[in-house]
């Protein structure tokens, strides 16, 4: 007499299958609430990092040319946001994974190109 192979998906013949936003690998182990939570904290690390750069490079200016160069930063960095959010909301029907991986690429290249 054969048995066959029990694998571990047998165990829940009775389960309900799931559904396409429970196979996304991005959300896996995270309630759907906290992702704007880590969206948020990601966007802070991202802003604190762009603006000690801007801080270091203006290190030497003086006065009103300091804050000047500080606003221009500042400026960028909001530019930046809103253009990774706008790819990242562009592709994220179409491909989630996709749409994060462009929203970092964004983001990388601008914080190279930002003291070019």
């Amino acid at each position: 007499m054969e048995h066959a192979p029990r694998h571990a998906y047998d165990l829940y013949e009775g389960a309900e299958p799931l559904s396409p936003n429970d196979r996304d690998p991005l959300t896996a182990g995270l309630p759907t609430a906290w992702w704007s939570l880590v969206w948020s904290f990601a966007g802070l690390v991202f802003s604190a990092l762009w603006m000690m750069q801007s801080w270091k490079a203006s290190k030497p200016l003086l006065g009103i040319t300091k804050i000047n160069h500080l606003a221009q930063d500042a400026w960028g960095l909001l530019v930046t946001l809103c253009c990774c959010y706008a790819v990242f909301q562009f592709w994220k029907p179409r491909s989630g994974s996709l749409g994060l991986a462009l929203c970092s690429l964004t983001a990388a290249a601008a914080m190279a190109w930002h003291r070019l």
